[in-house]
């Protein structure tokens, strides 16, 4: 009983959490790639991973 009070509590305040608007925003630049492709082609690319 006491586990399962303990997860009921745990998961009650993940519940009541709010998300945040991210502060950062990091971009990754691959070698040879240069970062505005991200912005140029991030529908193909979002197209190509749900796809897989």
């Amino acid at each position: 009983m006491k586990r399962f009070y303990m997860f009921f509590m745990l998961y009650s305040t993940f519940a009541i959490a709010q998300v945040e608007q991210p502060r950062l925003v990091v971009g990754v630049v691959v070698d040879q790639m240069r970062f505005d492709y991200i912005n140029r082609y991030w529908n193909d690319m979002v197209m190509m991973v749900l796809s897989v």
